[in-house]
Parts: structure tokens; sequence; C-alpha cells
């Protein structure tokens, strides 16, 4: 296999309106050694007829029988891949014509170290107003930034990275327990033990929709899930912020009960 073939995974569910623009702007690289694995997690609109109708050899198409989330469609899509390389697009986000081929040329000058290679991102937000998305400067080995009181790979887009597929491999994939938040705990683990290369442009236009991030309730569950799974760490780090998250937390669980007992 070519290093310079890459494998795209493309999680969606019922993103027949957003996914067309999606699939386009992978199309459209300038870097055209690639596969896109577009993975229907059980969407139940015209999603499928949408994908069927790009007409491209590039593209494989997967239906997962039921929606399980993303982390079972990423994983699932991981899989599939035909390549040694990976990237992620969301269904509802467009990258930018040169972003493959500018994110690999910096993954060949570290050929001899695995790396994830990420850049930033254009902010696309409901009202058309558009806002500079500057990713995370990580450093390996820790978990949290201590100028930012926040994890160190927060603000990481997953649609905004190109990596060896042995990195995900090693550190075990994505979690399929969570429903949100799933990339964030992923890059923490891969941020233990490997190097992130920064481009500080916006090569990915994210747009903002609703989705999974915007379920409230799965995110509060994944920051708790994240929180106590890496409490050792983070303790040793910040206890501030172990309290602050679980502060927090507590408040937004709190209020989520009262409403239901209403």
């Amino acid at each position: 296999m070519s290093a310079n073939r890459v494998s795209i995974i493309l999680p969606t569910y019922n993103r027949e309106r957003e996914i067309g623009r999606s699939i386009t702007s992978v199309l459209k690289q300038t870097h055209s050694g690639f596969e896109l694995v577009i993975v229907d997690d059980g969407s139940t609109d015209g999603t499928a007829d949408i994908v069927r109708g790009f007409d491209d050899t590039r593209i494989r198409f997967i239906r997962l029988p039921a929606n399980r989330g993303q982390s079972v469609a990423r994983n699932a899509g991981i899989r599939s891949a035909r390549y040694d390389l990976l990237a992620f697009q969301d269904s509802d986000d467009e990258w930018h014509p040169d972003k493959l081929a500018r994110q690999l040329e910096v993954m060949h000058g570290h050929r001899d170290t695995p790396v994830v290679v990420y850049c930033d991102m254009n902010r696309i937000w409901r009202s058309g107003e558009r806002s500079y998305h500057r990713s995370p400067t990580i450093e390996n080995g820790r978990i949290l930034d201590p100028d930012k009181n926040q994890y160190m790979v927060y603000g990481l887009g997953i649609q905004a990275t190109v990596l060896p597929k042995t990195i995900v491999e090693t550190v075990g994939g994505f979690d399929e327990r969570l429903r949100c938040l799933e990339d964030l705990e992923l890059f923490i683990r891969i941020s233990k033990r490997f190097a992130f290369v920064h481009i500080p442009e916006p090569l990915v236009n994210n747009y903002e929709t609703i989705g999974v991030t915007s379920n409230r309730q799965n995110s509060l569950r994944a920051r708790r899930a994240i929180l106590f799974r890496y409490l050792p760490r983070v303790a040793a780090e910040s206890p501030a912020f172990v309290y602050t998250e679980a502060a927090f937390l507590w408040r937004k669980f709190r209020r989520l009960r009262r409403r239901r007992i209403k």
C-alpha cells in the first residue's frame, strides 16, 4: 500500500440535507489518492440515496442495521479501511481543496515517527457568520493545558486530523460506550503516546448544525465518564480542575433531574 493513500472515514446519520456538501469537498481534493468510506449509522431519511447519487469509484458505502452512534460507525469504517493513513470527515462539514495535500506534505516530514497532523478550522454559524477556530497546541504527555484549565486536546476536531492507522489501532480505537466527545477521549489516549503536529491554517469549514454534540444529556454523560476515567492523571496535574468540572457536572445533572420530576 502506498504511503500517499488515505482512507477517509465519514460516519453519517440522517444527513440528507448536508452530506452532499461534505462528500463533494472530499472528491474535490487536489490529492486524489484516497478512498472515501461512508458509514451510514442506520439513517431513516434519504441519506443513502444522496450517497448513491455520486458516481465515483473511490466511494465505498457501508450501511449499519441500526443507529448505534458515531464511535461504532467510525470503528466500522476503520476496520474496513484499505490504506495505512486515516482521515475523518463529518457529514455536515467541508474541506478546503488542498487539505489532504497540505497534511500529507507535513506527514512526509515525519516518516520515521508516527504523528497526528492537524489544522485549524473556520466556524460557520447558523446565522451565516464566520469565525476562526484555532486548534489547541498539544504538549505530548500532558492531559491538561495549565493556561486554559482544560483538557490539552480540547477543541481539536476529528475532521481536522490525518494520522497513521497504526496509532488508532495501538490505542484501541473509539470508545463505543460514548455517544458524544468520543474524539476528545480518543485524543487523550493518543496524546499520552504520540506527538501532534499543528498546521496553523484553517483547512476545514466546520458548520454549526443540530447533531450529536448538541445533545446536552449525552455531552454531560461523556464529560462525567472522561473525568472519572482519567481522574488520577487529572488530579495530579490540577486538583482545581477536578473540583471545577465535578461541581459543574453536579449542577447540570441536578437541573436535569429537576426537569424530569416536573
